[in-house]
């Protein structure tokens, strides 16, 4: 069991301890972190990167692909913790990592970060994947992507922080639109709420009917620009007259797995869903996700 603590600066570790009810089967084992014996930092990163991926083939997920600019992010969270007595989530200044990436320009759809601090590399490293918040980013079904970044403590030690998160698709694929929304995917989808203890998300009909025309009107000659959807689903969205439209994703996925594990889908408030599909020529899907908060009635119809 591990119980978190907020003093208003993000949630941290306060306590961890093990217990075992009933029979249930071994989780896999970590793997053991091998520290490297030269290149510094950049070679430090590098080696939790292969890391976590390591654990993720333990459970049968697909590895993180490393981004740059990610790894970016963490070096200036690094570099801010550097100043700061503690590891907080929330830096002196009210900002985040979703802020950080928003200064450095990366479309996220969500994102996560672990911060850990010690001597011993091999117990810091493993030590995150003995926490179940952490284990959490890293095994998470949701993100894409992963940055890392050390720094060097003055008592010796390290501090490390990882980010993580699931980015915008870019570019044009080749699609045609999926003229019913499977019902395992809804089904997934509802699953995953009521794990979560949430109530069951509402299929919204003028969401859905919204969220079917953008994405027909951006097939035009069977090619998506998916840069180009994002971005007028999210001005459609900020133009709302009903102020309840919470979020506008388009997702690039291989199977509808993949889609389910959107995080924004176990959002508490978020419980009106609208949702359009195009299955991709070269095998998966481009899905347009409209999220919103309120009761399940019809929008304000806006052309």
């Amino acid at each position: 069991m591990e119980l978190l603590a907020d003093a208003g600066r993000g949630p941290q570790v306060a306590a961890l301890w093990p217990i075992d009810v009933g029979q249930t089967p071994a989780a896999p084992e970590a793997p053991s972190f091998v520290q490297p014996t030269g290149g510094g930092e950049n070679a430090l990163a590098d080696a939790v990167v292969s890391w976590v991926n390591a654990l993720r083939g333990r459970y049968g997920r697909a590895p993180y692909s490393r981004d740059a600019r990610l790894d970016q992010a963490a070096a200036a969270r690094v570099k801010t913790l550097a100043t700061e007595n503690g590891l907080t989530h929330i830096d002196a200044a009210g900002r985040d990592i979703g802020d950080q990436l928003k200064t450095l320009g990366v479309a996220a759809l969500s994102w996560g970060e672990n911060l850990a601090r010690g001597r011993e590399m091999g117990a810091l490293v493993i030590g995150l994947a003995e926490s179940p918040a952490h284990r959490q980013n890293l095994l998470s079904a949701d993100f894409t992507h992963m940055g890392a970044a050390f720094a060097a403590t003055s008592d010796g030690g390290r501090t490390l922080v990882q980010v993580f998160a699931r980015l915008a698709p870019t570019g044009k694929v080749r699609a045609r639109p999926v003229r019913r929304i499977p019902g395992e995917l809804w089904a997934s989808i509802h699953g995953r709420r009521l794990e979560a203890g949430l109530k069951a998300a509402s299929v919204n009909r003028s969401l859905g009917t919204r969220a079917e025309r953008a994405m027909r009107n951006h097939l035009q000659g069977g090619t998506l620009d998916l840069v180009r959807l994002r971005e007028d689903v999210e001005r459609e969205a900020a133009r709302d007259p009903n102020g309840r439209v919470r979020l506008a994703a388009v997702l690039q996925a291989e199977d509808l797995a993949e889609i389910a594990a959107f995080s924004g889908f176990v959002r508490p408030a978020w419980t009106l869903i609208g949702l359009a599909l195009a299955k991709k020529t070269d095998g998966g899907y481009v899905a347009l996700v409209l999220l919103g908060e309120g009761e399940d009635r019809d929008f304000t119809k806006t052309e």
